[in-house]
């Protein structure tokens, strides 16, 4: 039986049952999984509107006809009309079919929302004294950690792993995401202090789910530099110039091609770097972390509200 889904904004209505809360209202996105068959590692056919390698694979998005579709080499490929009202998803046959939610409730929001022109980051936040603070960077660099870090003293959480920004104005605020934090095998240990359920991943992590995401306005972006032999959190604030370099290198959805997307990404990053404060932070890195890390990252972004 399908249920509706609020995934990033989105209404999706889907057969599998995703992390994500449960959403009433007519659906914006009718998602349906189709049986397995291979995904090679080639570029699909059609005109290319994104395309990158990362580590020997081709990952492309193309339109086809009006058609979007996307490949995610031995893994996954969508097709979504030209309406974007309908998507269709088969996996590779080696995939573990436990992956199929999580690139529903990621890749496939993330493409949409790059589309559109929406500013989505490779990132995750929280929520401190009714303030947002945000983590961006690559896979791997600690994101999800420390959103875990601060919801372990007291935060909430915002979204972990894809960052959608709205900027209102004068303001940029980030909005709510699925109610997950998703650790690695090294940052597991840190599930016990974080308020919710965690369990295991399909792709070998460990999920924590909370009972509820928040948005707010966002008072900082925090690009984390991890470092094991670091004593103490040091941090330097970028220039508008050198904030907007740095947003541009986290995009949720790489390697797009046509220029309207890649001008609204632009113009939408631009107004971040002007609205926002943003930080290279300097961690000394864990597990275990130093006990006063969380507060001492809420006091960077000019927070205040932990425990």
């Amino acid at each position: 039986m399908s249920e509706t889904y609020l995934v990033h904004g989105f209404r999706i209505r889907c057969d599998l049952e995703l992390p994500a809360p449960r959403a009433s209202g007519s659906p914006d996105l009718f998602v349906t999984v189709e049986e397995p068959r291979p995904v090679p590692n080639e570029p699909l056919s059609g005109r290319v509107l994104a395309r990158f390698e990362e580590d020997g694979l081709t990952y492309t998005t193309t339109d086809e006809g009006g058609t979007l579709r996307a490949r995610v080499p031995g893994f996954a490929e969508f097709a979504v009309d030209e309406a974007r009202r309908r998507a269709r998803m088969h996996l590779d046959p080696s995939t573990e079919p436990g992956v199929a939610p999580i690139l529903i409730c990621g890749a496939l929001p993330s493409l949409l929302l790059a589309e559109a022109g929406a500013c989505v980051l490779h990132g995750s936040a929280v929520e401190v004294g009714g303030r947002a603070i945000a983590f961006i960077g690559g896979s791997g660099g600690g994101k999800s950690t420390l959103a875990a870090v601060l919801c372990g003293a007291g935060a909430r959480l915002i979204t972990d792993d894809l960052l959608r920004l709205h900027v209102e104005e004068d303001e940029v605020r980030a909005a709510a995401g699925l109610p997950d934090i998703r650790l690695r095998v090294a940052a597991a240990p840190l599930a016990e202090a974080v308020p919710g359920t965690a369990s295991p991943t399909a792709d070998g992590r460990t999920a924590v789910r909370m009972d509820e995401t928040v948005e707010a306005p966002l008072a900082a972006i925090l690009v984390p530099l991890p470092d094991r032999a670091a004593q103490r959190v040091e941090s330097e604030r970028l220039t508008q110039a050198e904030a907007l370099v740095e947003l541009g290198r986290y995009p949720r959805s790489s390697g797009w091609r046509r220029r309207d997307i890649l001008a609204a990404r632009f113009a939408s990053l631009a107004a971040v770097a002007r609205a926002v404060p943003v930080f290279r932070v300097t961690i000394p890195w864990g597990p275990p972390f130093p006990a006063g890390l969380a507060s001492d990252l809420a006091s960077l972004a000019g927070v205040d509200g932990l425990r």
